[in-house]
């Protein structure tokens, strides 16, 4: 090193670091063709995940897809996946910080993968107290919490599809599982979803055609809250606001 030289710092990241909460833009354009299933080219989306850590690695819960998929490390890089063996969708990234990451995001479909052409990203959120309740769901939510809590209303858990279908692991947490946490103490706002990028159809496509482009995981606009138990765990909470002012909600 030469006489003078500023030492470089490396931050080493550890698997634990990557708890808490975290938005992830997941980028359009992935192809995709299974014989007589779909053919065309994936959408856009974000999802908003819960990191915990499960033995040497950690869970990463999320939303919308609200299913559970893993989060690993290893030299230097950051592998989540969610699906099953032969349908799993994985983001393969470089991670310098323990607040953020930039990488490769790809479809793996029986063994064949298919990269998206832009990368995926990902930054950590810093949940506040302060961050004002924009759209004003959180009432709601920690109403219908609380009512789950102490049974006034029953476990209705079939609103899932409004969150989005559900890839990897065991389903989100479910009303009956919410019970077990007690009332909930405070919903701090952490953002909303956005519409998903759906790509134009191919010439000659029919709006009702399965196999045209404009293939996505349908669901709802939702916003997302992190939620404050009585006994302190920590829940990623969904709240969506039906046309008939049904509230649905989902939490992982």
């Amino acid at each position: 090193m030469a006489q003078g030289a500023t030492p470089e710092t490396i931050e080493v990241i550890a698997t634990h670091s990557l708890a808490g909460f975290w938005k992830i833009q997941l980028p359009a354009g992935i192809p995709i063709s299974i014989p007589l299933v779909m053919r065309g080219t994936l959408s856009g989306d974000e999802a908003f995940c819960r990191m915990e850590e499960a033995g040497d690695e950690m869970m990463a819960r999320c939303l919308p897809w609200n299913g559970n998929g893993t989060a690993t490390l290893d030299d230097g890089r950051l592998h989540i996946a969610w699906g099953v063996a032969v349908f799993r969708f994985v983001i393969d990234a470089p991670i310098l910080t323990a607040t953020a990451f930039v990488g490769t995001y790809r479809l793996k479909v029986m063994g064949d993968s298919h990269d998206a052409p832009t990368p995926a990203s990902g930054r950590k959120l810093a949940p506040s107290a302060n961050v004002p309740d924009v759209p004003g769901q959180g009432p709601a939510l920690l109403a219908r919490l609380k009512d789950i809590a102490t049974g006034a209303v029953a476990p209705d858990d079939a609103t899932r599809k409004n969150f989005g279908m559900r890839f990897g692991g065991p389903p989100a947490t479910t009303a009956a599982a919410l019970q077990g946490l007690g009332p909930p103490v405070q919903a701090i706002y952490l953002g909303a979803s956005t519409p998903p990028e759906i790509p134009p159809p191919p010439p000659g496509a029919k709006p009702d055609d399965r196999n045209n482009a404009r293939f996505r995981f349908f669901r709802a606009g939702f916003s997302v809250y992190d939620v404050e138990f009585v006994g302190g765990q920590q829940r990623l909470c969904g709240v969506h606001t039906a046309d008939a002012g049904k509230v649905n909600v989902l939490c992982v």
